[in-house]
């Protein structure tokens, strides 16, 4: 008997639409950023610094090590003294609920059960249309190219420069 025959065999496909969605890659992405947070979280009860987070990117061939600085979600309010929570979406907060960005949670254990109470509610699809809102907003914004600055949005000549006389 072949190997390959005794293999329990189906027709069934991937469904390629989902996997490479924008969609599901902003799900993907907040799910892999709350670990980050509770990772940073971890180093905020510690008092310790988050130095060993590195990422290895291979270009051309060659593999170079980048120390990432994950911006943190969670901060303490100025005002009220209590930690809040702002899910970020390709580096702005996402709209959660009537137009509100942040989430109360009170002190750092509070911030943790956020943490997954908001990936429960991305595994449960419930975020998907403020993510799909993200997206849309993301694709509407002009593109530049990497390291240049947008063009100024008034027309017209450059203000003259003044001559004023030299103080003495």
């Amino acid at each position: 008997m072949s190997l390959l025959a005794s293999l329990n065999m189906t027709s069934e496909t991937r469904l390629s639409n989902e996997t490479g969605s924008p969609l599901h890659r902003a799900r993907a992405s907040v799910l892999h950023n709350i670990q980050v947070q509770r990772d940073l979280l971890a180093h905020e009860r510690n008092g310790t610094s988050p130095a060993n987070m590195t990422k290895v990117v291979t270009k051309n061939g060659v593999e170079t090590t980048r120390k990432l600085r994950p911006r943190r979600w969670f901060f303490k309010s100025p005002t009220t003294g209590e930690w809040l929570v702002q899910v970020l979406v390709g580096h702005k907060p996402l709209v959660i609920r009537d137009g509100m960005t942040s989430i109360v949670a009170g002190d750092l254990d509070a911030v943790e059960a956020t943490l997954n109470l908001v990936a429960q509610a991305v595994q449960d699809n419930e975020l998907d249309t403020a993510l799909s809102a993200a997206i849309a907003a993301r694709a509407a914004r002009p593109k530049t190219a990497k390291g240049s600055k947008p063009k100024s949005k008034t027309k017209g000549a450059a203000p003259a420069a003044t001559t004023e006389p030299a103080p003495q």
